[in-house]
């Protein structure tokens, strides 16, 4: 029965309105395996423009934390560019929230990634994954958006009524740093933040 619930799921999207009198909305708490539901999550990678990379999410355990894990494989063309990502199926609408706040860490000698909400454009963040835990907050304010890795020249905004979460990793091709190889993203929770 689970099967068919997240067909129809995914097949009618889900779709997550959070409560404006709270001070906090959780997206995802992946110490929570059984809430975590990983099917409802898409990989998003250079294949689409002839690449090879590679990217999924699934559950793991460390020091018996339960958690998600993003794993990837970079595998840059030769003009460089490569990316690999994952997409939550789920919409949440934090209209009344300030930002989001992850608590992540990275494996492997790859630094920069992105939070990212798919609308119109990708409106993405880039930052700077720690070695051990951290909670980091992302201003929904400071997203900007981009179309296949170049920003995009428009006063739209991200709107927060609609969010599509996702992570991704990049080559760094339009960047001063180049990224490739394997590793991982390991994400406790995701959550919608009041300031």
């Amino acid at each position: 029965m689970i099967l068919f619930s997240e067909f129809i799921a995914t097949f009618f999207m889900i779709n997550i309105i959070c409560d404006k009198n709270d001070s906090e909305c959780t997206f995802f708490n992946f110490t929570q395996p059984e809430s975590a539901r990983y099917s409802l999550w898409k990989s998003v990678t250079d294949e689409v423009r002839g690449g090879k990379s590679s990217a999924s999410i699934s559950n793991t355990t460390i020091d018996g934390v339960d958690m998600a894990s993003f794993k990837y494989d970079l595998v840059p063309l030769p003009s460089g560019a490569c990316f690999a990502g994952v997409v939550s199926l789920v919409t949440f609408n934090a209209d009344s929230y300030d930002g989001v706040a992850v608590k992540l860490k990275r494996t492997g000698k790859n630094e920069w990634f992105k939070i990212l909400f798919k609308q119109r454009y990708s409106y993405e963040y880039f930052f700077k994954a720690p070695e051990y835990f951290e909670e980091i907050k992302f201003p929904f304010s400071d997203f900007k958006p981009y179309h296949w890795g170049k920003r995009v020249n428009t006063t739209r905004s991200l709107d927060s009524k609609c969010l599509h979460f996702g992570v991704q990793i990049f080559g760094g091709v339009y960047e001063d740093y180049k990224q490739s190889g394997n590793g991982s993203l390991e994400i406790q929770w995701v959550k919608a933040y009041k300031n």
